[in-house]
């Protein structure tokens, strides 16, 4: 019998299999790599997959279960708080539904009483009659009516107790469209600045620019008048609107004095005023007298407006439109708030003119008389500066 290799001790050995010792029980089968097929009697299903790490798959079925149950749980907590979220939001509506029910009134449309301004409006003619009186020394004219030769005065004070044809009114009378001594000096000052557009006020010696800047409180005026009839609110005054612009940023665009906030809604109430004087249609009067003092108590009853302008003069009739001074500015701006907020008012201290009204009217803006109003803090500061020894504004 042929010896062993290993007995003979030949220097070839044959290879020792490395897996001969390994608990998986490997057959190999002919052919070399792939030659054959592998079982693995750990696996049952046979096929070429690498046998599974037992601890680890139970590792990672732990893994999944923890996750799924946090997935739970925070689907839960996640339901929870929508459920809570929905029933502090319900609560909250219905909060807010009560609010809106409660104010309800301050959203609704508010009224602005006034007296009706058609029946206040100054004729052209008045104007143009007093104008030689007011101007007696044309553009040479200097300094305030309490400054001037006491014929002046008395002068001017003659012609508005005159008709346009010459004939003295009744004292007693109450014609709305007759010009009163501060509307006819207020005139006065305007047409100064027109004759003399290059000088100011100091120079035309109409008051410092100091003491007219203090007595410039008509705005106070007005928005005092806002205030007492519970419509204040519904405005932005100059400064909220320059607040605003500044939290937005930006340039500020051009702002009336008072601005309707949005979401309100402010109409002017003439037919509260139907005559200012407390009148109104006498039983004793023609037909024809009754349907025309009807339609001017009535004309524009109730007018909607976005923003009121307050001026401290008059609106006179007879200063050009686009020239340098207050009167001349004003279809020009009353244009831009238009065009910015819609319809509007402007509210003239002294009255306006016809013709200037009528121009207003025409582009959107009502002119109201702002004769009606407490001015008793601009009248007090005028006195201080523009009165004569008896108190007397004449400016």
């Amino acid at each position: 019998m042929e010896a062993s290799p290993a007995s003979t001790g030949s220097s070839k050995k044959r290879p020792r299999n490395d897996n001969s010792n390994n608990t998986t029980n490997i057959t190999a089968g002919r052919g070399g790599r792939g030659g054959g097929r592998r079982s693995y009697h750990q696996n049952g299903r046979g096929g070429r997959h690498r046998p599974k790490n037992n601890r680890h798959d139970a590792s990672s079925r732990a893994r999944a279960t923890a996750v799924n149950n946090d997935r739970n749980k925070n689907h839960a907590q996640r339901a929870q708080q929508q459920q809570q979220d929905y029933s502090s939001s319900h609560q909250r509506s219905n909060n807010h539904s009560s609010r809106l029910e409660e104010n309800d009134n301050a959203s609704a449309t508010k009224t602005l009483p006034w007296p009706n301004p058609h029946t206040h409006y100054v004729p052209l003619h008045e104007e143009e009659r007093l104008l030689p009186s007011l101007l007696h020394w044309g553009k040479s004219e200097r300094g305030m009516m309490k400054d001037q030769p006491p014929f002046r005065l008395q002068k001017i004070q003659k012609l508005l107790l005159l008709n346009h044809n010459g004939t003295t009114s009744n004292r007693n009378s109450h014609n709305n469209r007759r010009m009163t001594l501060l509307q006819s000096l207020s005139l006065r000052r305007t047409h100064l600045k027109h004759l003399q557009p290059r000088l100011s006020m100091p120079q035309l010696k109409l008051g410092s620019e100091t003491d007219i800047r203090h007595s410039a409180a008509f705005e106070q005026v007005v928005q005092n008048y806002l205030r007492r009839h519970n419509v204040l609110q519904c405005f932005w005054t100059e400064e909220d609107q320059r607040r605003e612009n500044r939290r937005k940023g930006g340039r500020m665009p051009p702002s009336p004095d008072f601005r309707v906030r949005d979401g309100h809604c402010v109409q002017l109430d003439f037919d509260h005023h139907h005559h200012p004087h407390g009148g109104g249609v006498k039983k004793n009067n023609t037909k024809s007298k009754t349907i025309t003092n009807q339609r001017e108590n009535t004309a524009s009853a109730r007018t909607t407006i976005n923003w009121i302008e307050a001026k401290m003069f008059y609106g006179a009739s007879t200063i050009p439109s686009n020239t340098p001074n207050a009167v001349g500015a004003i279809l020009p701006k009353m244009n831009e708030y238009v065009s910015l907020y819609g319809a509007g008012a402007i509210v003239f201290m002294y009255g306006c003119g016809d013709v200037l009204a009528r121009q207003l009217f025409e582009i959107g803006v009502v002119a109201l008389d702002g004769r009606g109003l407490d001015v008793a803090i601009v009248e007090e500061s005028q006195r201080g500066w523009c009165a004569d020894a008896r108190g007397t504004i004449l400016f």
